[in-house]
């Protein structure tokens, strides 16, 4: 297997079409300036050759047996589980180790057996997240930790303003 890239693979759990998973790769992507290391920066998260599986361990499966071939990250990737992904989430993936060892949490063991862990975030924030960890910006836990980007937390353009202002420009 060869040395992987920085595009970051998107499957679904479900029959979606090249339309849809064109639509799941772009709202991941919403918040995200450019890719790590320079790679592409326009489409950096894509659908997988193979995009539809029918479990996340069938699609870890593939995903480890997939030939990198410079292009696809071998350790980060998204997952749609459902139609309703813009409001349930999408799963992310971790296939490395060094992001699930000693993190604390009560699913260490159980993701350490699997050899992946997972978490779901919204949309939005699946594209910068998974840049953060290509370049040791954040790490996999702070991710899991840090409440904005959980699935279903408020977006900045769901928010409603309050009318009080911005207290920082006092």
């Amino acid at each position: 297997m060869s040395d992987g890239g920085t595009d970051i693979a998107v499957y679904a759990l479900y029959a979606a079409s090249p339309d849809e998973l064109k639509a799941i790769s772009t709202a991941c992507m919403k918040t995200s300036a450019k890719p790590a290391y320079g790679g592409n920066t326009s489409q950096y998260m894509v659908p997988a050759p193979q995009p539809q599986h029918p479990t996340v361990d069938a699609v870890v499966e593939y995903h480890r047996a997939l030939d990198k071939a410079g292009k696809w990250d071998p350790n980060y990737f998204a997952i749609a589980e459902t139609p309703e992904w813009r409001e349930k989430g999408i799963l992310a993936v971790t296939l490395s180790k060094y992001d699930f060892e000693d993190t604390g949490d009560d699913r260490e063991d159980d993701a350490r057996a699997r050899g992946y862990d997972t978490h779901r975030f919204k949309p939005s924030a699946i594209g910068i997240m998974f840049i953060n960890l290509q370049i040791a910006n954040m790490d996999w836990v702070e991710h899991k930790d840090w409440d904005d980007v959980q699935a279903g937390a408020p977006s900045s353009d769901d928010e409603e303003d309050d009318g009080e202002g911005d207290v920082d420009d006092e």
